[in-house]
């Protein structure tokens, strides 16, 4: 699981992560909000602030798989092939997901709140539900081990 993690704090896909939740907060703001209450500057420090958010949500959600896949159960399925030991991982994976994406989600609302000003509390519930979805860790999520 550290290779994922490691992955993940490389440069290329830390920008990459900031790239894409500016992309998921600007859809956001311009799905939920008027286009003249649109700030790329502010937009700009969400992403930041939302990808430094989700390294320890990613973190954590690798360590609770972890700590479920069983070592025997790990090497009963590395004995049967990398597509089985894959397999097994996929399913540990998708056991915790839905909790980085709740996770994700409360960190998306207080970033809608505090620093994109969103005022009305069901704007801001229907943006962070979208943030949850679009900005879980879905790398760490999809990149299995080989």
């Amino acid at each position: 699981m550290t290779d994922t993690l490691l992955f993940l704090i490389s440069p290329p896909v830390l920008l990459a992560l900031v790239v894409w939740n500016f992309a998921v907060l600007s859809a956001v703001q311009l799905t939920v909000r008027l286009i003249g209450a649109y700030s790329p500057l502010a937009t700009a420090i969400s992403a930041i602030l939302l990808t430094a958010a989700s390294l320890p949500i990613t973190a954590l959600y690798l360590l609770l798989v972890e700590f479920t896949l069983s070592p025997g159960a790990m090497a009963g399925a590395r004995a049967r092939g990398l597509a089985a030991f894959q397999a097994l991982v996929f399913q540990q994976r998708l056991l915790w997901f839905p909790l980085a994406i709740v996770l994700t989600a409360v960190v998306g609302f207080v970033i809608i709140r505090a620093t994109l000003r969103f005022k009305r509390t069901r704007s801001a519930v229907v943006a962070a539900i979208g943030i949850g979805l679009l900005s879980a860790p879905w790398v760490a999520f999809l990149h299995l081990p080989s």
